[in-house]
């Protein structure tokens, strides 16, 4: 099909269209192949008996891998005794997508394939479109048009000439759920989102949104709004997955940080200096170098926290502001957390109903109980300060009271 434009801007990966039906003598047939000359002969004898398979896969999406390409269809059955009785009773046809064995994304096809089935099914319902031979000779035509337009845009919208059918698809790109947000976890706003977030109408998020500051963590956000937890939780989620909102942890000079994969980008990218530089300077009159920047990450690692990061360098972090600085560098994966997380290993299962040593601070015995059954190994100290109402200073002040505590640093 010469007319159809090698240029793709979108669905890249896709190859080319396969419209297949059963016939009674031949079984499964490539009645049309747009473009014409991707798919051999050799190669559809592999897959035709997985293209049209066994009445139980009617109307399912089948996906096969074979011969280095990615067949994805949507068989479809019509039983019709009187219309289809020289095909024992049935039409029996799929309009197959073959994609590139390296496609990592043909989810964003499932819709597509499964919608276009559907219109071609109520075209044969309504006017014989693939039965009658005169019509369907118009289906290579119209699978030439649906392969240019999402190319072309990833979207088509074709009418169907004689019709009141009109064809719409969309191969929107499959993006992953957001991840599971903890109430302890810190929403930001990302830059250039404000206006979004503030023009919102959700009901939750016009109630929150001014408390977003890259400070609060979510439960704090959700007592100080009067919110319920859960609607707050969600909403966090919905920005999420809308790339308004990204999450941090909240900053404690008691943190520890370590380098990520990617600060290897941005000290070998200029582009992104002035990004982090504009972002973090604490005076704007007098911005931080890009070296005072680099040294300053250079002492996140392990074991050391951000105290003894501003005791080592001083003269670098005077005109940085280390929280924005670790916000930024957290939300483009430069540096992540390395979380404590205390396991307490008692003696004896009594040994939880010991009293308070003295010197500690004043805390009822039930907390301090079920703190210490609480440091399974499974939850960090963010997790546990919040989910107890303890400052970081009260949760070491429980650890550092009991000798069968340990501490494993991830």
């Amino acid at each position: 099909m010469s007319h159809i434009s090698s240029h793709r801007n979108y669905c890249d990966k896709l190859l080319c269209l396969l419209y297949t039906e059963f016939h009674k003598l031949e079984g499964p047939t490539l009645r049309f192949q747009v473009p014409s000359d991707v798919i051999t002969k050799d190669v559809f004898d592999c897959v035709r008996c997985y293209l049209i398979p066994k009445l139980e896969l009617e109307s399912r999406y089948v996906s096969i891998r074979s011969q280095g390409f990615h067949f994805i269809g949507c068989p479809i059955y019509i039983k019709d005794t009187k219309k289809y009785k020289d095909n024992r009773n049935y039409l029996q046809f799929n309009l197959v997508f073959v994609c590139d064995e390296t496609e990592t994304d043909c989810d964003k096809y499932r819709r597509v394939v499964m919608k276009l089935a559907r219109y071609l099914r109520d075209l044969e319902l309504s006017e014989s479109y693939l039965f009658d031979a005169n019509k369907l000779a118009n289906l290579p035509g119209l699978l030439e048009e649906v392969l240019a337009q999402l190319w072309s845009t990833a979207w088509c919208t074709i009418p169907i000439s004689g019709s009141q059918i009109v064809i719409n698809l969309f191969a929107n790109p499959s993006v992953p759920d957001p991840p599971h947000v903890a109430e302890h976890a810190v929403p930001v706003i990302l830059r250039g989102k404000e206006r979004f977030i503030e023009e919102c109408r959700e009901l939750t998020v016009k109630r929150i949104y001014k408390d977003i500051d890259g400070v609060k963590h979510i439960a704090k956000i959700a007592l100080e709004t009067d919110s319920e937890i859960k609607l707050v939780l969600a909403a966090i989620r919905n920005l999420m997955y809308s790339n308004v909102v990204g999450i941090i942890d909240a900053f404690q000079f008691s943190n520890v940080y370590c380098a990520e994969v990617g600060i290897a980008e941005l000290h070998s990218n200029p582009e992104l200096h002035n990004d982090v530089i504009q972002y973090a300077c604490r005076f704007r009159k007098q911005p931080p170098t890009f070296r005072q920047i680099r040294v300053l990450l250079s002492e996140m690692r392990h074991g050391v926290t951000m105290q003894h990061v501003l005791e080592r360098q001083p003269e670098a972090a005077a005109s940085v502001d280390l929280r924005l600085l670790v916000q930024h560098s957290v939300l483009h994966k430069y540096i992540r957390r390395v979380y404590m997380y205390p396991i307490y290993v008692p003696e004896s299962p009594r040994e939880l109903q010991h009293s308070i040593p003295f010197g500690v601070i004043k805390l009822k015995e039930d907390l301090r109980n079920n703190v210490l059954a609480d440091c399974d190994g499974g939850s960090h100290s963010d997790a546990l300060s919040c989910r107890h109402g303890l400052s970081f200073a009260q949760l070491m002040a429980i650890m550092d009271s009991e000798e069968n505590v340990i501490v494993i640093w991830k």
